[in-house]
């Protein structure tokens, strides 16, 4: 199903009124008729001329304009000027407390923009600062009530889009009512939103209701042909296509396209959505020609100096008026060409159609990773990355097609490139970011500035969440954060502009950073390592899914396609769950689920392997499985227990990375020190009768075997802070954490590190994920042995947002985590066991493979089950610790040379001093 999206909002402009000069006046007044009629290119220059020299301006006068240009700047899709017309405007109504009465709608406006960008979460900071604003003015101007009003129904798109449609329904009702009572314009666009938000809740009578409702309103209240009418046949004729009634969607959408023609011209974005409307609703039909002919008007229409009526021509991208509008046209004609091919007789026509097909689905994957460079919130990038998926799966099979009918290598090459690009983008780009941060000579001041401001906005993110969440929360203390927040964000704005502003170069090289070639992955691939890397599609209706198992080795590439049938989601499930529902799961259950995903993500691609070593990049909820613990064999029927069962472990070393593109950058062993930095905190004191946490005596296990393995310094008790942990990070040094973790399941960045507590009163010795990805960590490796440290919220292309993931974003070569709750007790025999080949040599993921069959061969039968062994994993870095020469032995070296050197001094100053004269 294609849903256009298009989100309408009420904007707020300034207005004024000179007594100084009738050319201003006169220059305003066409401003307005200009926007109105939505001709926006001559809108600008003209609002522009008012701000040459010799205009003269009072400071309201230059607010007005400066918001203005600001909303116009918006509309034509250039959000970074809009956002610095926006500060130019709110910097001087700051100024004087006459214009503070401006602030609430630049305010508004750049929550437009946050909202456009998919940064709900900071668009709602910004209208929710707007409202506060206005209700501390005087709510009897019927001029400030219309804006509330209109902020109201703004603050309600922001939330449609989030997905929170309880709250979007209560702000569409707050703008209603101001606006019902008081007769005020607008009302018909509040009547479309609600519209969307009941189509979205699946009650399909509600929103034809308020459609209809909608419709009649601004009919009524303007002419038939009146710009923002338009708005709403677009989504109305998407109802109704979604309801199957195409007769009545076919006269809707030629309604929304003629007023778009009409009010707009050929070059306009909203010319390109209603173009895109019809194409979806042929496309809806099956009538994938008329489809693709409306697509290419569409991209006409919004691309500059591009007319080619040819389906088979594409535009440049650089040349766009709406990057998101274009990007939503290359993906439906991408997918229209797709179908349109599977239909082609014609073998060369059928070939030049799927790799057009292909071309245009890379465009809008270019696309996509451009907006992902230019949106500064991880919010945002992350809901682009959600929506590349479809696309990303798209190219995949468009050159699986093209590999099959053509055996060209390189489509089997390009597939892999679609499929490496589309993993962990973003971590990726933030690692990225870290080290040009460096490079680029920004001082550590800034970044430390930068960091700071990022953290304190998470954590009052997660007080004010907390405190809205009680029973009788605390409206005042509620209301200051947010006003704090909306503060803390502005800061951190300007922080981020005034690094761009000052060292371009830096955002200059980041946006030419590419994912690392494939023969570069397969250079950097040791003789004995595969990689395997997963990527999984949405089920269909009949919940089957696309398999892609990509298989790289030192010297070949290979890949499966595959299919999962609805089992795969169940046994998924089951393995996510167990640890949490041993008692309930029963034997055969588990051991059929491990046995299932050893024959569907394994036994297939065994024959490509290029030795032993296998580094597993898992997609969706394949992240969630312990590979380790998969079955070759299924037990005999009847059989109970797992005592002598063999599993993957037994034939293979498994390691896994986030991306191919981050595999290969090794620990360089020379600069290695050798040295260990254990925490184990005591948990006795400062204990609360809402959280009490355990003791953990085996952890002193742990923290012995990591001291007498390797030279190390143990942080216990209260010795075991933050503060602490904060002073040794940046040492090269492996970091060793046994301490408790607590698991936010609604939002994995509230998850918390638990160190002491009875020295830290501010933070109460807890370190949130937030907080741990801002760090400079220097560590070859840091193992977290605490409960869940690998799980996390499972994001679409990135995986899962876990703390193990944050210490890699943090700098760490590699991080040793658990998928699920552990045992003290065996947890500690098999660290112990780890570090103990860690020390002799190993590589990490050897030792953590040895340790584990170590455990598997002495431990009673009782404790011989997946949940007490399988749980810790390795991902990053394999390379061993241990230096290559060992301190001692380099010094005892250094000692012997200069012994030699010594020794051949004095008997050649002998022989020398002998010689007869």
């Amino acid at each position: 199903m294609i849903i256009t999206i298009f989100i309408t909002f009420i904007h707020l402009f300034t207005f004024f009124f000179f007594a100084q000069t009738g050319e201003t006046d006169s220059l305003f007044l066409r401003f307005s008729t200009l926007y109105q009629a939505g001709n926006l290119l001559e809108a600008e220059k003209t609002l522009s001329r008012i701000l040459e020299p010799g205009t003269q301006l009072n400071e309201s006068g230059l607010i007005a304009v400066y918001n203005n240009l600001g909303v116009v700047n918006q509309m034509l899709g250039r959000y970074e000027k809009a956002l610095e017309f926006f500060t130019m405007a709110e910097l001087k109504a700051k100024n004087k407390k006459d214009n503070i009465n401006n602030l609430p709608d630049i305010y508004s406006n750049i929550g437009i923009i946050h909202t456009i960008r998919q940064s709900f979460v900071t668009a709602v900071i910004y209208f929710e600062k707007s409202i506060r604003e206005y209700n501390s003015l005087d709510l009897t101007d019927e001029n400030i009530l219309n804006s509330l009003a209109s902020v109201y129904l703004n603050t309600g798109i922001a939330f449609l889009h989030a997905g929170e449609y309880a709250k979007a329904l209560d702000f569409f009702n707050n703008s209603l009512k101001i606006k019902s009572e008081h007769g005020f314009q607008g009302t018909g666009l509040v009547y479309m939103n609600m519209a969307k938000t009941w189509m979205k809740l699946k009650n399909p009578r509600k929103a034809e209701e308020f459609y209809i409702k909608s419709i009649e309103y601004l009919t009524s209240a303007f002419s038939g042909n009146y710009f923002r009418l338009a708005e709403v046949y677009f989504n109305y004729g998407v109802f109704l296509d979604s309801e199957g009634r195409f007769a009545e969607a076919h006269d809707i959408h030629e309604k929304g396209l003629n007023i778009c023609l009409d009010n707009y011209g050929t070059k306009h974005p909203l010319v390109a959505l209603a173009y895109k409307n019809m194409g979806d609703h042929c496309f809806r039909q099956s009538a994938f020609l008329e489809s693709l002919e409306y697509y290419q008007k569409s991209l006409t229409a919004v691309v500059n100096n591009f007319n080619d009526s040819d389906i088979y021509s594409n535009p440049s991208i650089d040349s766009v008026l709406l990057d998101m509008r274009l990007l939503d046209n290359l993906k439906s004609k991408a997918k229209s060409l797709k179908y349109l091919a599977d239909g082609m007789n014609d073998p060369k026509l059928k070939l030049k159609t799927v790799r057009i097909s292909l071309e245009t689905a890379e465009l809008a994957l270019d696309l996509s990773n451009r907006l992902k460079n230019n949106h500064l919130s991880e919010e945002s990038r992350l809901y682009i990355s959600e929506n590349e998926k479809e696309t990303c799966l798209q190219a995949i099979h468009l050159a699986d097609i093209l590999y099959n009918m053509t055996g060209e290598k390189t489509m089997m090459e390009k597939m892999y490139s679609v499929a490496r690009r589309g993993k962990a983008a973003i971590l990726r780009n933030q690692i990225m970011e870290n080290e040009l941060f460096f490079l680029a000579g920004i001082p550590d001041s800034l970044r430390e500035k930068r960091n700071r401001f990022r953290e304190n906005i998470a954590a009052l993110h997660k007080m004010i969440t907390d405190e809205s969440v009680k029973i009788m929360p605390d409206s005042n203390k509620i209301s200051f954060w947010k006003d704090t927040l909306f503060d803390m964000n502005r800061k951190l704005e300007k922080t981020i502009s005034d690094i761009n502003t000052s060292f371009p170069h830096f955002r200059n090289l980041l946006h030419k950073t590419e994912p690392v070639t494939l023969s570069s992955v397969r250079h950097k691939l040791r003789h004995n390592e595969t990689i395997m890397d997963y990527i999984l599609s949405e089920p269909d209706d009949r919940n089957e899914r696309i398999l892609y198992i990509f298989i790289v080795t030192g010297n070949k590439l290979q890949y499966l396609k595959l299919k999962t049938d609805c089992r795969f989601s169940e046994y998924a499930r089951i393995l996510r769950d167990y640890s949490r529902n041993r008692t309930d799961t029963d034997f055969a259950q588990l051991t059929d689920a491990l046995n299932y995903m050893y024959k569907l993500l394994v036994a297939p691609a065994e024959k490509y392997f290029a030795g032993k070593k296998l580094i597993i990049i898992p997609d969706e909820e394949i992240s969630w499985l312990p590979f380790d613990a998969f079955l070759p064999e299924k037990p005999d029927p009847g059989r109970g227990n797992f005592d002598g069962l063999k599993y993957l472990i037994n034939n293979y070393t498994i390691s896994y990375s986030f991306s191919a593109s981050m595999i290969g950058k090794r620990t360089d062993r020379f600069k290695l020190t050798g040295n260990a930095i254990a925490f184990y905190p005591d948990y006795n004191e400062k204990q609360t009768d809402s959280e009490v946490y355990d003791q953990l005596p085996d952890a002193a296990l742990e923290i012995e075997s990591v001291v007498n393995a390797f030279r190390g310094e143990k942080y216990t008790g209260s010795n075991a802070s933050i503060s602490n942990f904060l002073k040794v990070i940046t040492e090269p040094a492996i970091l060793h954490l046994s301490m408790h973790l607590t698991s936010d399941s609604l939002n994995s960045r509230y998850s918390y590190l638990l160190f002491d507590r009875s020295s830290d009163s501010i933070s109460d010795g807890r370190l949130y994920n937030y907080e741990i990805s801002s760090l400079n960590i220097r560590s070859p490796l840091v193992v977290i042995s605490s409960c869940n440290s690998g799980t996390g919220t499972l994001r679409q292309g990135e995986g899962l947002i876990s703390i193990a993931r944050s210490f890699r974003l943090a700098g760490a070569s590699s991080v040793v985590r658990t998928a699920w709750e552990i045992n003290d007790e065996t947890s500690a025999r098999i660290i112990s066991r780890f570090y103990y080949y860690l020390s002799r040599g190993k590589f990490k993921d050897e030792a953590l493979r040895l340790s584990k069959l170590d455990y598997l061969r002495e431990i009673p039968p009782a404790f011989s089950g997946p949940y007490y062994w399988a749980a810790y994993e390795i991902t990053g870095d394999t390379s061993p610790v241990v230096p290559l020469i060992k301190p001692s032995v380099l010094a005892g070296f250094a000692s012997l040379l200069i012994v030699a050197a010594v020794i051949f001094y004095l008997r050649r100053r002998r022989i020398f001093l002998a010689r007869p004269e």
